[in-house]
């Protein structure tokens, strides 16, 4: 079972001496030792490169915060910070989304009018200036693309997994 393996790693600090590309220690739930899983890994690590980067790291927020149906971890953790936040300093954290719908993700120039920049028609959050910018950035927003994909892929299989039921409650 994914949870038991993943407090069990938790409770040993398993992962503290490991190389995260040489481990045999799983570094996300739901994975198998088959190459389909083996190349999740590979994308895994490079969204993790790519969008720790300053300049991309509320791209990949945004998508995650308008995908919150597949990862509601990811908008629970903002909606806490949010109000932590406030309750803290007093002060309204800026909406991510909203912030990054007024300008180009390629090419960062602020529009006039927000409703002039394209709209990725897949993802439905980039925006771009133009077709140039949209290619221009393509190599890293496709990661964005390829990251809802694996995830609902994962979430479908383990919804037509039967499921264990199991009278213990574990803390």
């Amino acid at each position: 079972d994914n949870v038991e393996y993943f407090f069990e790693c938790k409770k040993l600090n398993a992962y503290a001496a490991e190389d995260p590309l040489k481990t045999k220690l799983k570094l996300f739930l739901g994975l198998e030792d088959d190459e389909d899983s083996k190349e999740v890994v590979r994308h895994n690590l490079r969204v993790l490169q790519t969008f720790s980067h300053p300049a991309n790291i509320l791209k990949y927020l945004a998508v995650s915060l308008k995908h919150a149906e597949l990862n509601p971890g990811v908008k629970m953790y903002h909606l806490i910070m949010q109000d932590w936040v406030k309750t803290r300093w007093g002060k309204a954290a800026p909406d991510i989304e909203d912030e990054l719908a007024r300008a180009c993700w390629a090419c960062g120039k602020e529009a006039e009018d927000p409703a002039a920049l394209k709209t990725c028609t897949d993802c439905k959050v980039a925006r771009y200036c133009n077709r140039d910018c949209q290619r221009q950035e393509w190599k890293v927003h496709k990661l964005l693309h390829k990251e809802i994909e694996h995830t609902k892929d994962i979430l479908d299989k383990n919804a037509n997994e039967p499921e264990e039921h199991d009278d213990e409650i574990m803390f």
